[in-house]
């Protein structure tokens, strides 16, 4: 773990990031994207190209991969790739603990939000699908916000809609795209790596964890000393 500098402040909230984080869904979303482009002409592009952009928002991985005049097509490949990736839903899994963690964070008194760059729609079906539905104290999503990841706003909606100061709160991603704005914000901001590189470590995360029930350790520590 890497160690905040600064003043601890109790911690109230936590907010979390879903693909990657707490659903194991990178994959999926991955090659629903491919396979949208495949069908639009784009041939070209490469697994992990698609892969270092997954968490930013549809619009942006687009136009970052095809180039702007792709963006005149952008509603046509987005339906086909939302098409593609619910029919790859069942791939999709929860990390190990997952609503262990969740659940024993409420029982703490903490307040638990989800901020995702998925539409509310598929969020909505996945936390169905895997009896998530009922857990969160807020879900923000990417069709909620005028500015995607790794603008802040989605997570100051998140700490908004739980009525908690940013700085009292935690933020859980495994992208660049979720440890710079909470960083930005003021909340301490934790990687999970899910036993991937740690060349995200550029993005100057506040801790580090390699598995959610790491959190929960952390949680504790950080209470101690808030």
């Amino acid at each position: 773990m890497i160690l905040r500098k600064g003043p601890m402040m109790r911690i109230e909230a936590i907010v979390f990031d879903l693909d990657g984080t707490l659903i194991d869904s990178i994959d999926a979303h991955v090659v629903s994207w491919m396979e949208a482009f495949r069908t639009h002409g784009f041939t070209y592009v490469k697994y992990r190209d698609v892969e270092n952009l997954i968490g930013l928002p549809g619009t942006t991985i687009t136009e970052r991969l095809l180039g702007p005049r792709a963006m005149k097509i952008y509603d046509s490949i987005r339906k086909s790739k939302d098409e593609v990736f619910m029919n790859l839903l069942n791939n999709v899994k929860l990390y190990p603990h997952t609503k262990e963690v969740l659940s024993e964070l409420k029982i703490y008194g903490v307040k638990i939000a989800l901020a995702s760059s998925t539409a509310s729609h598929i969020v909505n079906k996945i936390l169905r699908m895997l009896k998530l539905n009922n857990v969160f104290d807020a879900i923000i999503t990417g069709d909620m916000v005028k500015e995607g990841k790794p603008h802040p706003e989605i997570f100051i909606k998140a700490f908004n809609a739980l009525a908690i100061n940013p700085r009292r709160g935690i933020v859980v991603g495994d992208t660049e795209y979720d440890i710079i704005p909470a960083k930005l914000i003021g909340s301490i901001a934790v990687l999970i790596l899910h036993g991937r590189s740690k060349a995200l470590l550029s993005s100057k995360p506040d801790y580090i964890i390699n598995e959610l029930p790491e959190l929960l350790e952390l949680y504790k520590k950080l209470s101690r000393n808030g």
